[in-house]
């Protein structure tokens, strides 16, 4: 499991972003950008390229989540992780920290049982939300002479 990973009752949500291409991340606003419309797309071929090496795992996959929540509960299948990509801060030439907002989930059935509601919190979430540590923020830095979550 992926350190830091959060469980997903607490975090279904997803994003918004610039027209930033995830292949010229070359800042770490331009990362968070593309980063959040990424996940927004719930598009894990660009969260990918947005990732650092160390903690990609195909099985944190929006592709992957999806199919586990529609075991839980065949509407799940459809809910959609909203982000919002914030400032950017504490900038070194390799790292900085930037905040990735979480908001409401789309699709997100009201009536849950509490299996669903006990299976969710011990699901990993998704990445890159399963990166997003308390106040919203997320860890970048420069990985391949790219700017990257990790």
């Amino acid at each position: 499991m992926v350190a830091g990973v959060v469980g997903l009752s607490g975090w279904l949500v997803a994003c918004s972003g610039s027209a930033q291409s995830a292949d010229t991340a070359d800042t770490p606003e331009a990362a968070l950008a593309a980063l959040a419309r990424a996940t927004n797309d719930q598009d894990d071929d660009a969260i990918k390229k947005l990732v650092c090496a160390e903690k990609w795992r195909e099985q944190y996959t929006f592709r992957s989540t999806l199919a586990e929540l529609a075991g839980v509960d065949p509407r799940l299948a459809d809910v959609e992780y909203r982000v919002q990509a914030g400032e950017v801060r504490d900038k070194t030439d390799t790292t900085a920290t930037g905040v990735l907002e979480r908001l409401p989930t789309k699709g997100m059935p009201d009536d849950l049982s509490a299996e669903a509601d006990a299976a969710l919190d011990s699901m990993a979430a998704p990445l890159p939300i399963g990166l997003v540590r308390a106040g919203d923020v997320i860890k970048l830095i420069v990985e391949n002479g790219a700017w990257v979550a990790c």
